[in-house]
């Protein structure tokens, strides 16, 4: 079997990606170092707030980017590898897209694995697992994170109070550790995707489209 290479999709994640969501931390230290006195270490300054949610909704935003990017490029390599004609692949390529929850929905995990099931991803959860040691409470961290970001687009102050009292709150300490949790997703999925094509043409290079 070939040895895996990470795809253009989670080298955007680390690159492009986390650059958005790195120019967003830095504009929250600017402001929050504002005024007199300087370092982690001093206490938060006012007027961050906005940044704060700002950061939940842009890391959520870039996870679900990277989902669609994958699987964009799993279902290129599905419909090439299929045998069908060139003049058709376009067609089948958008017919199999078609109402993805990705597009239309959350970037949890429920729904990730029904656009996986789409490409033949079976058991997404164990294959996720195999990969990654700590699926099971970044899976719950994730769940956490979508609904908190929904609270938020929807400015749904019940949920926010509800979420605050189980010490989820839009912060800078959450998102990072947010981010780290989200990391690990990708890289995971990255690498069930990875052996799914190979498996399916050993041949072939999934990310060589």
């Amino acid at each position: 079997m070939r040895s895996y290479r990470r795809s253009p999709a989670l080298t955007t994640w680390r690159t492009e990606r986390r650059a958005n969501v790195a120019e967003l931390r830095h504009a929250h230290a600017l402001i929050g170092n504002a005024g007199p006195g300087s370092g982690p270490g001093r206490p938060p300054k006012a007027g961050t707030q906005q940044l704060n949610e700002a950061l939940v909704l842009r890391i959520v935003t870039e996870f679900q980017g990277f989902v669609r990017d994958v699987m964009d490029l799993a279902t290129i390599r599905l419909v090439r590898g299929s045998g069908s004609l060139g003049p058709y692949q376009a067609q089948l390529i958008s017919a199999a897209s078609l109402g993805r929850m990705i597009d239309r929905g959350n970037p949890h995990l429920d729904n990730i694995r029904l656009d996986a099931a789409r490409l033949g991803i079976a058991q997404l959860g164990s294959r996720l697992q195999a990969k990654s040691p700590h699926h099971a409470e970044d899976a719950r961290a994730l769940k956490e994170l979508v609904e908190l970001r929904n609270a938020l687009v929807h400015d749904d102050q019940d949920k926010l109070l509800a979420l605050s009292r189980s010490d989820l709150r839009p912060t800078v300490r959450y998102t990072t550790t947010s981010l780290t949790v989200l990391d690990r997703h990708a890289h995971a999925l990255d690498r069930v995707v990875w052996d799914h094509l190979v498996g399916l043409f050993p041949a072939d290079d999934p990310w060589s489209l």
